[in-house]
Parts: structure tokens; sequence; C-alpha cells
């Protein structure tokens, strides 16, 4: 069948508490997305999505998918996302057909515009994202999402900001040509947002890591030895692992992947190095000592009517 479009959700995180009180863990934002399938446990519990007229746009029973990791003091958390519908006056959660509370939802969302950047420019280092929300009926939360590919994959960088401006860190996040700053602000469970003009971000290379085995390590002869690296991208992810080649300036050539066990070492000092493919990335190195094996003593037991002759088994000490 045809795949489910994408639609405008509203995210609600809610805790009911003692004494059934509801309390918003967070301030609720829209998103773009698919609605989950409603798994867990059953609960008496509902969020109702009201219109002009007090007719029902949208209904959804709440459930706990994890029940056995609620708090001992008896509050439940869930996380909804509901249906959204422009037309939507109020929102209200019930247990069973009883009202717990009541949200007014405003008429208007708040409108955003981004001040800096500009677009054009090319941005490094610390820069502050400014913007300003109007039309907001209450005082608005914002949140900064950014995009390195033109808006195809969004990042949040930034939430749960009440000013109109926060310091983003550029080298920590994935270069591009066609990068974007994106402004949601909620106001009244109505969510605006608006989009920067594109900049350029400086892409880096990637980091070459080395997990295992630590600098300095010793092993024996013949142990099995396990190399574990990666290369990281800015952003936190890591590039494709095929990429990646392992040497012993001792041995030679040792495989590639970002992991691999050896255990052919030769006894001596190495140099185990790992070594990247991708453009401009820069090799790391680790000390290794391979020491020549040294087995443990074991008493061989002798049939005492032939000496010379060994048991079946040998016998640790």
């Amino acid at each position: 069948g045809e795949a489910t479009p994408r639609r405008e959700l509203l995210y609600l995180p809610i805790t009911v508490g003692k004494e059934d009180k509801v309390v918003l863990r967070e301030v609720p934002f829209h998103v773009m997305g698919w609605q989950p399938a409603s798994l867990g446990e059953r609960t008496p519990y509902s969020v109702v999505l009201y219109g002009l007229e007090d007719d029902i746009l949208e209904s959804q029973e709440l459930r706990l998918p994890f029940p056995h990791m609620e708090q001992d003091d008896g509050s439940q958390h869930f996380t909804v996302m509901l249906p959204w519908h422009p037309d939507a006056t109020a929102l209200v959660v019930k247990r069973d057909d009883r009202i717990l509370t009541r949200l007014k939802i405003a008429a208007q969302a708040p409108r955003i515009k981004i001040r800096r950047p500009a677009g054009g420019e090319t941005l490094k280092g610390r820069q502050k994202v400014r913007w300003k929300v109007s039309g907001a009926s209450e005082p608005p939360t914002s949140m900064l999402r950014y995009s390195w590919d033109g808006g195809q994959t969004w990042r949040a960088v930034a939430g749960n900001l009440k000013e109109n401006s926060v310091t983003v860190n550029m080298d920590e996040l994935p270069g591009g040509e066609e990068c974007l700053f994106q402004v949601l602000a909620t106001s009244g469970l109505r969510t605006g947002s608006t989009t920067s003009k594109p900049f350029r971000v400086p892409e880096r290379p990637a980091q070459l890591l080395i997990a295992s085995p630590r600098d300095g390590d010793t092993i024996e002869k013949g142990t099995s030895l396990s190399l574990f690296g990666a290369a990281c991208l800015p952003g936190g992810a890591t590039a494709d692992p095929a990429a990646l080649s392992w040497s012993s300036d001792r041995d030679g050539a040792l495989g590639t992947d970002s992991q691999l066990i050896v255990h052919t070492l030769s006894a001596g000092e190495h140099r185990i190095t790992l070594e990247s493919k991708l453009p401009g990335v820069k090799p790391v190195s680790v000390r290794l000592t391979v020491r020549e094996g040294r087995p443990d003593p074991i008493a061989v037991m002798r049939d005492e009517r032939h000496p010379a002759s060994p048991a079946p088994f040998p016998m640790e000490r």
C-alpha cells in the first residue's frame, strides 16, 4: 500500500501525579512526522482536541509503554504525539469522562523573524543567533534547529529558550554549502517557525580515535588483540568503517574496518596505526609491546608402574 504521509503533530509531554494533577514536563511543540502506533499498558487517561463548537477534532488514549519504570510516588509519565488541527481551540486531559485540566489554545501562532545570521556568510567558531518573536499570546519558548544539507536533515541545537538569542559553536556542527537555522516558538499551544537564508559552514575532516589498544599496553605473543577505532565527524557521526585501515610498523598491514581481532603479532615493540582514506584525515598511533609467551608451569602425573610415561592429562600446580 501507499506510505502514510507525514503530518503536523503536537508533541505533548504530560505527567499525571497524585490526585490526578496534570503537569506539562516540557513546553509542547509542533513537529512534522508520523503518528506512532499505540503501544503499552492502557490507562483511564486520554487527551482530546476540541474545535470552535466544542466538537471533538482528535482524541487519543494515554498508554504506558514501560509501566515497570514509573515512579514510586504514583506519577505516570506520557509522551503524546497528537495529530494537529489548525482550527483547534482547546486541549483537555481526562480520566474516563472526568476533565482533569483544560488548556486554551491561542488563536494564532507566534511570528518569528531571524535577525542573525543574515545569509550568504561563512560561519565558524562561536556565533550568536538572534531572532524576534511577535504576536505571542503569552511569553514564548523557542527551539533552535540546524541543517547542513539545505533542509533535508535537521538537528536540534538548543531548546527551552526564553531569550531570543543563543550562542552556537559552529565548529561542533557538520559543515556544508547550504546550511540553515530554523527557529520554532511556542505560545498558547501553537508553534510558529521560520528558516534563515542559507549560509556556509566549513567542512572539517574527521578525527580518528583508537579506543583499543590503549597507548603503552603490553600483551603476550599469541594473545588475541582487539583493535577498535572510529573516524568521528563533527556533530557526533562516524564515517564509513570500510575507509579505515590498521597497520603495525613491525608487521605491516593488519586489515581494514573499525574493529579487528589479531593474534599473530610478532614479539617486540609495535606502533599500531589507524588511517583513513577520507581526505585530510591525519593518522593516529599507539605504542604496544608484545612479549614472548610465558606458559604456566604444569606438573605431569606419571604412572607408578611406568615412570617414564606421562598420565593421559596434565594437572595444574
